[in-house]
Order: structure tokens, then C-alpha cells, then sequence
């Protein structure tokens, strides 16, 4: 699968974007060297400037970890899951909410219907697992990074392939939830 990244770099007073200062969208397809190479200069920019960053994008966090995209220097403020991440180990560690009632109703589908597929869907900016029921041919379209294997009724780790070329992975804790 080719990944598409919408990435969004404000420079902001507190919550609330500056009308100067430095603003870039970029938008890039199956290229994550454009995209690293556009945070690179947003982070050039940062160092010069002395204004802190935060981070929220995880393809840009993966990057950072892998050492692909220097950030030293800059001052790096908590973003959402930020506060799971082993910064001794260097290992992106993000959290997610996962149904375990729908698990279970999902585990009696497939009973009855052996051809369908149980698929799961992780979804980095709402810390969600999504459960999703495939019976049809062909691919899921979803917004999500579609997880392999599908986990285990109260598996507490899983580990997401970042899409598109390279190794980027990211250890997902599951936290089962009703």
C-alpha cells in the first residue's frame, strides 16, 4: 500500500496560529524523503527561531526516533501519546483502545461466516484500535494503518508497519476496554 501524509506546520502563540511566521502544508504520496525533508526544514526553522515543536504526526515521530530527521537542538513539547514513549530505549510506544465486546461479537461472525476477514484498523490521532468486518473482495480503503496479525483477545502489544517503503514500526500497548 502507498501511504498519503497531509502534514500541517503552523507556527502558533500558544493554541492559536500566527499570522506571521512560518506556515507549510505538504501533502506527498508513497515519498516519505519529501516528507521528512519538509519537517528538516520546519525543524531549521524551529532551531533558528528558538520556538519549541510538538509533534503529532507519527510517520514525523518514527522519523525522529530512527534518527531520519534530527530534532536536536530543538525543543521538543509533549504531543498526544508522547507520555507512553521509552525515551531509554528510544522505541515509539503508543497506546490504543481496543473493544473487547466487539472483539468477541467479531470472533462469532467469522464462525459463521469462514470467508470474511476480521480486519484491525489503528488510528494514531484518536488512540483507537477499530475492529472492522471485511466479507467482500478486495482491499479496505480506511484512513487507518491496517495492523498484521489481527491481535489476540487480550493481547496487550502489538507492533504497526509504518506504510510505504523501510522498516519504521511502531509498538502499539492495547488496552482492552468493554
Amino acid at each position: 500500500h502507498e501511504f498519503v501524509a497531509a502534514v500541517y506546520i503552523d507556527e502558533r502563540d500558544s493554541y492559536t496560529a500566527t499570522r506571521e511566521g512560518y506556515h507549510r502544508r505538504i501533502v506527498v504520496q508513497g515519498d516519505r524523503d519529501k516528507l521528512r525533508q519538509a519537517v528538516r526544514e520546519a525543524f531549521d526553522y524551529a532551531r533558528e527561531q528558538g520556538i519549541p515543536v510538538q509533534v503529532n504526526h507519527i510517520m514525523v515521530r518514527v522519523s525522529m526516533r530512527n534518527a531520519l530527521v534530527d530534532s536536536r537542538d530543538v525543543a521538543i513539547i509533549p504531543g498526544p501519546g508522547d507520555e507512553a514513549t521509552i525515551a531509554d530505549t528510544g522505541i515509539e510506544w503508543m497506546t490504543a483502545r481496543i473493544s473487547r465486546s466487539r472483539w468477541e461479537a467479531d470472533r462469532t461472525w467469522q464462525d459463521e461466516h469462514p470467508g470474511g476477514r476480521r480486519i484491525a484498523v489503528w488510528h494514531p490521532k484518536r488512540d483507537t484500535v477499530e475492529l472492522v468486518r471485511h466479507s467482500g473482495p478486495g482491499d479496505l480503503v480506511t484512513d487507518g494503518i491496517e495492523l498484521y496479525p489481527y491481535p489476540d483477545l487480550h493481547q496487550r502489544l502489538i507492533l504497526a508497519q509504518m506504510p510505504g517503503p523501510g522498516d519504521d514500526e511502531v509498538r502499539i500497548g492495547l488496552e482492552w476496554v468493554e
